[in-house]
């Protein structure tokens, strides 16, 4: 093996061992994969990653707002959402209809998202709370509260790749999304995202429970480099932004090591800078392959390991992402689900362009 590859192996072995990789939730709440990293310095406790086996999952363009509209609509006493931008009409209609209603609907809003002016999107809050839905800015512990998530009468989790916009919900004329969306009913997953809401509501500080949970800044970067970590034979990945040192030099590793890296990233217009370039190089020079899309603007946030354990989430490959902001993902082994990811992926890879 690669000296650098046993170097950041060894890395994260004590890494996934201090933060306790390896534990898992009750077998009817979670499965734990068992796929190991191949290398000889990991010790079994390393190889294992806690992931939900039983979810539902939605792909966009083609599920449109129908999702979110539906789970809004068919909400009986709760309605909670954390949410980066808010901008679809459908959806804030919806919102507004089920406080009418009688349901406690509660929105949690990053109230300056990147390019929304020097208002953002407080007048957004301030219009919910007029309409009766308690509505206000997430904490400011935070970079960011870019997470996206819903919460559906304390029964069931949604942890999305997309915010609620015309583009991520397939509407606009404009730019197309690729986004995809989890919803989870087991009680250990719907307990902690809960926990995570009424904590940032309270600005109290908050710890995730749930080990198949991915939650910036406490955990994502060591559940992230563990998903790479363990990969025994392939990553497929589509990311929106591609800056992070450590995960790159953890994807670097693997495709060293004999892993099949195959990364695809947004088109050409929606590319990053100089830092990209160099990753995008480096990762190809290991033996990496990387693309970018001819269809979909990539603002998924998705790594796919051994097409049979995947992580979906808000976070993008970046230092703020990972650590600065408030973010969400999941980590899941759902055997449709993966089979799902895999044919977009390689749908999506049919649609592209040499990076």
């Amino acid at each position: 093996m690669h000296s650098r590859s046993l170097a950041i192996a060894a890395v994260l072995c004590l890494l996934t061992a201090l933060a306790g990789c390896g534990l898992s939730a009750s077998p009817a709440q979670h499965a734990t994969s068992s796929v190991t990293s191949g290398t000889p310095s990991c010790q079994p406790q390393c190889a294992t990653l806690a992931a939900a086996a039983h979810v539902r999952v939605f792909v966009e363009p083609a599920a449109r707002a129908t999702p979110i509209l539906d789970a809004i609509r068919g909400a009986r006493t709760s309605l909670w959402m954390g949410m980066y931008l808010l901008t679809s009409l459908d959806v804030i209609h919806a919102l507004e209809d089920a406080h009418n209603r009688g349901v406690d609907v509660r929105v949690m809003l990053e109230p300056h998202p990147f390019g929304s002016g020097p208002d953002g999107q407080l007048p957004l809050i301030a219009e919910l709370n007029t309409a009766g839905v308690s509505a206000r800015a997430t904490s400011p512990a935070f970079t960011l509260t870019h997470e996206k998530i819903m919460l559906v009468d304390a029964a069931t989790a949604y942890i999305m790749t997309g915010n609620l916009t015309k583009s991520a919900l397939g509407g606009s004329s404009a730019t197309t999304n690729r986004e995809y969306g989890i919803i989870a009913t087991n009680a250990a997953t719907v307990s902690d995202v809960r926990a995570s809401f009424q904590a940032d509501w309270d600005r109290q500080p908050y710890s995730p429970v749930d080990p198949a949970l991915v939650v910036s800044p406490t955990n994502s970067r060591i559940r992230l480099l563990t998903l790479i970590a363990i990969a025994r034979s392939s990553l497929s990945l589509e990311e929106e932004e591609l800056f992070d040192p450590q995960i790159m030099a953890a994807l670097v590793a693997a495709a060293r090591r004999g892993v099949s890296v195959r990364l695809l990233l947004p088109g050409v217009s929606g590319s990053g800078d100089s830092t990209e370039r160099a990753n995008v190089a480096a990762l190809t020079a290991a033996g990496g392959m990387v693309r970018r899309s001819a269809r979909y603007y990539i603002h998924a946030k998705l790594i796919v390991a051994d097409a049979n354990i995947a992580f979906v989430g808000s976070e993008n490959i970046s230092v703020a992402s990972l650590d600065q902001n408030r973010e969400m993902g999941i980590i899941v082994s759902d055997t449709t689900a993966i089979t799902t990811f895999e044919a977009c992926i390689t749908d999506d890879w049919t649609n592209s362009v040499a990076a």
